[in-house]
């Protein structure tokens, strides 16, 4: 018994013949594209290959940039282990602005940010920085320490 006769990619035939599942060359010096086309003549059909449906494949956020920054009374004081970070400062009290190394091609990103204290905000302003606020019950505050990881999403 022949079913499920269809085409592969490859231009080969894939059937189930005799309950099992075979890949047949479309060449008929094989028996078994010999039985199909005997399964043809009786009026049958190869099924045409249809590729399937892509399909989006979310991956991994790749890091774009990560860094610790120290911060003594409203300055930054210090960067520590900054990767994909050309500069860091503040604008204004409880308020930072970061610099990417690289200008980015878009604003997909993921942030990872923790403070010594305070409540964080993140804002995305362009595709050169980020802007960090921290404030404590709604008044900006300078934390010790902030601590970000900027992650492409798309």
């Amino acid at each position: 018994m022949i079913k499920n006769v269809c085409y592969t990619q490859s231009g080969s035939i894939q059937a189930i013949i005799d309950d099992q599942e075979l890949s047949i060359p479309d060449d008929m010096a094989n028996r078994h594209r010999r039985m199909i086309a005997d399964w043809e003549a009786e009026g049958n059909t190869i099924s045409p290959y249809v590729a399937p449906e892509p399909v989006e494949v979310v991956g991994t956020p790749s890091l774009i940039a990560t860094g610790v920054f120290a911060i003594n009374d409203g300055v930054m004081t210090g960067m520590e282990t900054a990767v994909g970070i050309s500069a860091a400062f503040p604008v204004g009290p409880g308020m930072y602005w970061i610099f990417f190394t690289d200008i980015q091609p878009n604003l997909y990103y993921s942030y990872n940010v923790s403070a010594s204290s305070g409540q964080i905000n993140v804002k995305s302003r362009d595709t050169m920085y980020v802007e960090i606020s921290a404030t404590d019950d709604g008044v900006p505050t300078d934390p010790v320490e902030i601590s970000v990881q900027v992650a492409r999403v798309k």
